[in-house]
């Protein structure tokens, strides 16, 4: 694999019917997007329960009477990483065999990544929608904790009430299921959908003017990151709405709560600004796409082989039928001719350009 990168990163001559001499093209790998204990593991560091465990910045954690002997990542102004000072930690790490800032050792990541920790973004998906949003509404209604003074749980039904009856939009993907009956079985995208388009209206008349001012804070900013085009004031003003969220959370929840999902919405802002809109940071698209596909895997041993026949199968059938007698005339519904139809392009997420306007840079979606 590293030979595969250096020799793109090196550039390749591609013959084209429109010019006469070949055009040489480079690639380079810019940006890299998972949950946290699979970027604990690709970047050879500390996982997100352990100390200095930010890819993003040398935060230690606390582990304190303010936060309860939880392990937690008050908010504060811990130095962002240098790529310069991860390669000597990671060198030290190797030697003495401990943890150095939370870096465990080298990455294989380094040699085929340029600058791999900046590179790492952070994935809306697993951070803020399964992570934020999901414990935000355990916080919320879960009997675990009915007695502080967050706690909704006494409104539990009405609010599963209100989603159940919610119609949404054709462009929301599940429809809205019960909390109380199914919200230990939601999916990534019912989170977000709930975030996003149903908590405002629903939570304004159930919860106290404090706590829902403070997260409308959380709900306008990630409206703000998420939006088909994201200009270098939405971002500026983002960051501002989400520290100010943190710090308030902190006093409203507790510091024992702000765990690193939470601490990862400071960097959230500048991922935007480096790499895109939150949803080109998203692994939605691949995670559909292993959706499709496990469907085709029929049983325990040898999946890989399973997957790759499958995928076989899609490349090479119209091929494979075209050569046979009367192949030409036949049509197969479904399944695409060419690796560049939709079929294939879905997979890896929309595309977006980089645009000017009076306000300055803007990536909108294409």
């Amino acid at each position: 694999m590293k030979a595969d990168f250096q020799t793109l990163f090196t550039g390749i001559d591609v013959l084209s019917p429109d010019e006469p001499d070949p055009i040489h093209i480079r690639g380079l790998v810019i940006c890299g997007s998972c949950d946290l204990p699979a970027k604990a593991k690709f970047l050879n560091m500390k996982q997100y329960n352990g100390y200095y465990s930010c890819c993003k910045c040398e935060i230690k954690g606390e582990v304190s009477e303010r936060t309860e002997n939880c392990l937690a990542f008050p908010v504060d102004d811990s130095p962002l990483r240098k790529e310069a000072d991860i390669a000597r930690y990671a060198e030290q790490a190797f030697h003495s065999g401990k943890s150095v800032y939370g870096i465990l050792g080298p990455t294989v990541l380094s040699k085929i990544v340029p600058f791999c920790f900046l590179a790492t973004a952070i994935d809306v998906m697993h951070c803020v929608y399964e992570g934020i949003t999901k414990r935000l509404m355990q916080l919320w209604f879960e009997a675990e904790f009915r007695n502080e003074r967050f706690s909704l749980r006494v409104a539990l039904h009405l609010v599963s009430d209100y989603v159940a009856k919610i119609t949404p939009p054709s462009y929301i993907d599940r429809l809205p299921r019960s909390i109380v009956d199914h919200l230990a079985y939601w999916k990534a995208s019912e989170f977000k959908a709930w975030i996003l388009y149903y908590t405002i209206p629903i939570r304004k008349e159930i919860m106290s003017p404090d706590y829902f001012k403070h997260h409308l804070l959380f709900v306008c900013a990630i409206h703000l990151l998420n939006q088909d085009s994201v200009s270098e004031t939405d971002i500026d003003n983002a960051s501002q709405l989400l520290r100010e969220y943190l710090l308030q959370f902190q006093i409203l929840y507790g510091y024992k709560y702000v765990s690193m999902n939470f601490h990862l919405l400071l960097h959230l802002p500048m991922c935007v600004r480096l790499f895109g809109p939150c949803w080109t940071l998203s692994t939605f698209p691949f995670e559909n796409f292993n959706m499709k596909l496990k469907s085709h895997v029929q049983g325990t041993r040898f999946a890989e082989n399973q997957i790759l026949t499958y995928l076989s199968t899609i490349v090479n059938v119209h091929s494979a039928v075209r050569e046979l007698p009367g192949g030409s005339r036949v049509k197969i519904q479904g399944v695409p001719e060419h690796p560049s139809t939709p079929f294939f392009s879905r997979t890896v997420g929309p595309k977006f350009v980089l645009q000017k306007d009076l306000s300055g840079n803007r990536l909108r979606r294409i």
